[in-house]
């Protein structure tokens, strides 16, 4: 049997080749972990991928609806300066002819008087309130007791009134129309409307 003496130790050929085994197996181990270590890396960097992109993807809906809230919110605004201005637009036609800008208050002009001016008049167009159905025995839709303040027993028609809903559940939104056709016919008479 060879021995080798290494510092004051004496081994065999088999323990030094034993030894050698190990060392190779410990190297093929770490080289295994080293490996498996960059996988995880790998794996975690797509995680944070992922996750980077869930939280993109949640803010661009956050995003979305802010946007859309300051859209209707830019949409009602100009809505409100529509209505202004046709007022505005109107009252300054109803003044043109008089050469004033003062209206006469309504009390102060007769019935007869204006009777007198519909029946020379080729074209009328009278403007109401809300309130003009409730008076002509009209339920109203947005009043104390109408169907849009009440809803159903189901359902809001605030719930109702989109898209989604008129294809997810069309029966619904058909007694929805019904009601609204039905209003605009208890105040027709006769094709007119009064």
């Amino acid at each position: 049997m060879a021995a080798a003496a290494v510092e004051g130790l004496q081994i065999t050929c088999d323990q030094a080749r034993d030894i050698l085994e190990q060392a190779k197996q410990s190297s093929e181990l770490a080289l295994k972990a080293r490996d498996d270590a960059r996988e995880t890396v790998r794996q975690m960097k797509e995680i944070v991928e992922v996750r980077e992109a869930a939280i993109k993807q949640v803010q661009d809906c956050v995003n979305r609806k802010n946007s859309f809230d300051d859209q209707w919110a830019e949409f009602q605004r100009k809505f409100d300066n529509l209505g202004k201005l046709a007022f505005e637009k109107l009252s300054g036609m109803l003044s043109a002819g008089t050469g004033t800008s003062n209206l006469r208050p309504a009390e102060l002009i007769s019935e007869k008087r204006v009777a007198q001016v519909l029946r020379k008049s080729r074209r009328v167009l009278v403007l109401t309130g809300a309130g003009i159905s409730s008076e002509s025995g009209v339920p109203t839709f947005r009043g104390s007791d109408g169907y849009w303040t009440v809803g159903s027993e189901n359902y809001r028609p605030q719930e109702l009134a989109t898209w989604e809903k008129f294809n997810e559940m069309p029966e619904v939104a058909r007694v929805l129309i019904e009601f609204s056709v039905g209003c605009f016919a208890a105040v027709s008479q006769g094709g007119e409307w009064t």
